[in-house]
């Protein structure tokens, strides 16, 4: 099931988002579920509907692997244990060299296993699966980084929520197919980035995110 719920133009900040998405996911409070947010932004809301509905908070570190051309465009990701998702199309459209990719892939699963053990030392959950993930980010602008932490909370729980505050039309769509529910309140045909739908969106700090974190 989709939620499409024009709410707002645009969102004061991510807390702000986080609070709008708490209630259309209140219907999930105090059950056995488990809200897995993905760093930096995506904390801040997760943390936000954690406290609102009084579950557990972890997290999930994907990382995307960039374009030779454009260090903006992904062409994969990946997470910290080595799950990897490449957009071979592009990929092959592009020309790229599989040396690059590798390499590529590598590095970032390097970084994403560094911020994971950063943010998550001595911050395990008491249980291991639930019966519901709520997988929670600031915003989706390609997806790709979405699949490939949508296979990590697969393990995790029989049922998936995936709930953002914003994201293209077409790309939800997509997305309700990989998801047992997506809640999004605002879906635009006319998307450049997740940034253009925030009055306010501040750059979050690994030292933010630890201390986001430890309060919850």
């Amino acid at each position: 099931m989709t939620e499409h719920k024009i709410l707002t133009q645009t969102y004061k900040d991510r807390l702000e988002a986080g609070g709008v998405l708490s209630k259309l996911l209140i219907k999930y409070k105090g059950s056995d579920s488990v809200i897995v947010a993905i760093p930096r932004g995506g904390v801040v809301l997760g943390a936000e509907i954690a406290k609102e509905l009084g579950l557990p908070l972890t997290i999930v570190t994907p990382r995307k692997i960039a374009s030779p051309y454009d260090s903006e465009f992904a062409i994969g990701a990946v997470l910290s244990d080595g799950t990897l998702l490449l957009d071979d199309k592009i990929i092959k459209i592009n020309g790229i060299y599989e040396a690059y990719v590798r390499g590529k892939a590598e590095e970032q699963i390097k970084e994403a296993k560094r911020r994971y053990d950063l943010y998550i030392e001595g911050r395990t959950l008491k249980k291991r699966t639930f019966h519901t993930v709520i997988l929670v980010d600031d915003g989706i602008a390609t997806g790709l980084t979405i699949k490939v932490s949508i296979k990590a909370v697969a393990r995790m729980a029989d049922k998936i929520i995936l709930a953002v505050p914003v994201a293209p039309e077409e790309l939800i769509r997509e997305l309700a197919g990989l998801v047992n529910e997506v809640v999004c309140p605002m879906s635009p045909k006319n998307f450049s980035a997740v940034s253009q739908f925030y009055e306010r969106f501040e750059e979050v700090t690994d030292e933010d995110v630890i201390s986001i974190l430890g309060s919850v």
